[in-house]
């Protein structure tokens, strides 16, 4: 009975590190993709990470991916956003010159002698309902002038919350600067008049009256952006299938399985200003959709140029489905021709084992967890941009037709409990009936 009994315990404890501890095969994921490029050992190597793979990812995160070689050994891999963030700069303009004319006024003004390129101005106005353009130079020795930008300056606070008092150009190192504010006259000959009307606002650009501003202060800003543009990819849903609510509000719902950091909402519509928010659920079920983000989106033209904000700022990881809600009020429904998922790139890192190895990019697997390898604390979001890698793309992605599902972590989870449940059962039943052998073989022992 005892060897009965270790033999038994041998092949349950075999059993359980095979089935929960195997090295992972092809078939064990849904999808898969082989990297293409020459291979090098002891090279970093970077694989951007596509909407595809996004997509068919099981977890939000991508914790899914493994990455494999020829041998099926499991090769480390770092997954980061490519992004890195600069701290942002201020100073204060010291006002050399200010002469106010009567259609426009110059001021000149001069940056501290130490400072890093600025790329934002920011204007401190008092004074509120008006418009104007404003004309942007620098120079780096205040006598000879570059433009640097043209811009819009406007508050309409008096009938809607909009304002604009900054302008953005590409970065320069100049000291110098010189804005030139115009007035911007009422439309009034003849051309197309904006209104606006809410249920107890009427907004009309006309009626912002022409009338000198008052600069108190001008701050040069650096951008708080990466010192590289991020490389950021898209996706386009055309397909827009909207309803209105009992509420009249426009609803549109997609499916996406993607995540974003941008969303744009393309509107036929020349003049509107709307709220719009952002849901997000697994399921599209009524109860179980969150709110993610709420903005205003508008449309409206200044006589030269149309001021637009059709985009809503919000990050997030993939979710299946996402919700938009537009709240028309009184006014008729906007015409949604399409919307925009941009997001900044997300790329996988990994150091090769070996020469001409081929690797495989492995994914679509709910029953895997986050993997620990010892790469991230080398190659980080925080200082991926400072080694040398070189890229590698993806084949056509293929799916496993062999692919053997794992179990879902909570259930896996379960099925382990259970598993060694009845392994400690057996474990203690078979040791309970060898300790009642020995007391009776030693009972019957010393009776002879």
């Amino acid at each position: 009975m005892k060897n009965v009994f270790l033999c038994l315990t041998c092949l349950l404890l075999s059993i359980l590190p095979a089935a929960f501890g195997a090295p992972l095969m092809t078939e064990d994921f849904q999808y898969s993709s082989d990297l293409k490029g020459l291979i090098k050992t002891h090279v970093l190597y970077q694989v951007v990470l596509s909407k595809d793979v996004l997509q068919k990812c099981f977890y939000s995160n991508c914790n899914d991916i493994r990455l494999s070689d020829s041998n099926n050994n499991e090769v480390p891999y770092v997954i980061v956003t490519n992004y890195y963030h600069e701290s942002t700069d201020s100073y204060p303009f010291e006002i050399t010159n200010y002469e106010s004319g009567a259609s426009s006024d110059i001021i000149t003004m001069k940056l501290p002698e130490k400072h890093r390129p600025i790329s934002v101005i920011k204007l401190n106005i008092p004074e509120t309902d008006f418009n104007k353009r404003i004309i942007l130079y620098g120079s780096p020795d205040s006598k000879k002038w570059i433009l640097l930008a043209e811009d819009n300056i406007y508050d309409f606070s008096s009938q809607v919350n909009l304002q604009k008092t900054e302008i953005k150009f590409s970065k320069s190192d100049y000291r110098y600067y010189r804005i030139q504010l115009v007035e911007k006259k009422p439309s009034g000959d003849g051309q197309e008049t904006l209104s606006l009307k809410y249920k107890d606002l009427t907004f009309n650009v006309d009626n912002i009256k022409s009338k000198k501003i008052r600069i108190s202060g001008i701050l040069g800003q650096t951008a708080a952006e990466t010192s590289a543009p991020a490389a950021k990819d898209t996706a386009v849903f055309t397909d827009i299938e909207d309803s209105v609510d009992s509420d009249g509000n426009t609803v549109i719902v997609i499916e996406a399985n993607l995540p974003f950091d941008r969303v744009y909402i393309d509107v036929s519509d020349l003049y509107f200003y709307r709220d719009a928010a952002i849901y997000y659920s697994d399921t599209a079920e009524k109860e179980s959709w969150r709110l993610l983000a709420n903005n205003v989106i508008y449309s409206f033209p200044l006589q030269d140029r149309n001021e637009t904000k059709n985009h809503i700022d919000c990050s997030i990881h993939k979710q299946r489905f996402y919700k938009f809600v537009i709240k028309n009020k009184d006014n008729l429904p906007l015409s949604v021709s399409r919307i925009r998922f941009e997001w900044i790139r997300k790329s996988l890192y990994f150091i090769a084992l070996n020469n001409n190895e081929k690797y495989t990019l492995l994914f679509g697997n709910p029953g895997l967890d986050s993997p620990h390898y010892d790469l991230p604390n080398f190659i980080n979001q925080n200082n991926w941009f400072s080694h040398k890698y070189e890229a590698l793309d993806l084949t056509h992605i293929k799916k496993n037709v062999n692919y053997k599902p794992f179990l879902p972590k909570d259930k896996q989870k379960r099925v382990e409990k259970i598993f060694l449940t009845v392994i400690i059962f057996i474990m203690v039943t078979g040791l309970s009936y060898w300790v009642y052998t020995l007391i009776r073989k030693t009972s019957q022992h010393k009776k002879t």
